[in-house]
């Protein structure tokens, strides 16, 4: 009998441990890498495909671990911080977290160019394709006010400005080729860094002084890739100058 009653407790104990394990509650498993990319950001490791060269200069840049050095600083969650440290942030199908949207984790091409998804699912439609804007109200997203005043100190300096004089005769379609390598934006961008040849002097014709880069930031320092050509920058920068 007392064998019997000491099998009933143990079946008992078993049968209520069983009840109790079968009752705890079942984690989710963990979210997977990128399964929030579905919207129009798709992260710049999409780009590669048609982008190799540019993609992998800029690996090496700041903007590439631009949430590395808010993470480092324990600030990665930090709206304050993540609107220049991750892409596409407080923007439909932009950054969310460093797991779900893991690729928009930096300052991607999309940060600059905007989301590439229909660019990517239709390559052949020119109209879709991101746009290269070299104007320095692109850098001035983040290049201003909070950490620095790049954006205000180049804006009130000469380069700001195509020269009045200048301005007038490009959009009369004159003087471009002796005069847009130092005074225009737009000239320099296309004839010396996408090396453009031929240029007619009629390229800015009609278009109005105030529609016209100036010496923007992009014609002196390369968005994409680190360049070496400025040995005084601290210890683990570049400044990216595109001339020594």
């Amino acid at each position: 009998v007392r064998r019997q009653k000491v099998r009933r407790r143990l079946w008992t104990g078993v049968t209520l441990l069983g009840v109790l394990t079968a009752c705890q509650p079942v984690e989710p498993p963990p979210p997977e890498p990128d399964s929030g990319l579905t919207g129009d950001y798709l992260g710049s490791s999409v780009c590669y495909t048609c982008h190799a060269r540019t993609h992998n200069e800029w690996i090496g840049t700041a903007h590439a671990r631009a949430f590395t050095t808010i993470q480092e600083l324990g600030q990665d969650q930090n709206p304050v911080c993540l609107g220049c440290h991750v892409t596409g942030y407080g923007k439909a199908g932009g950054y969310v977290d460093p797991i779900t949207t893991q690729s928009l984790a930096s300052i991607g091409c999309e940060a600059c160019h905007g989301p590439s998804r229909a660019h990517r699912e239709n390559v052949a439609d020119k109209t879709l394709r991101p746009p290269v804007n070299i104007a320095s109200e692109v850098c001035s997203q983040c290049h201003n006010s909070y950490h620095h005043e790049n954006y205000s100190e180049w804006a009130s300096s000469r380069h700001g400005r195509v020269t009045p004089s200048l301005a007038t005769s490009f959009t009369d379609g004159r003087s471009l080729n002796s005069c847009g390598t130092c005074h225009s934006g737009d000239f320099r961008h296309a004839s010396i860094i996408q090396g453009q040849a031929d240029i007619p002097d009629t390229m800015l014709e009609g278009v109005a002084p105030e529609d016209m880069n100036a010496v923007t930031c992009a014609i002196c320092h390369d968005p994409h890739a680190n360049t070496g050509n400025d040995p005084t920058a601290p210890a683990g920068h570049d400044w990216q100058l595109r001339y020594p």
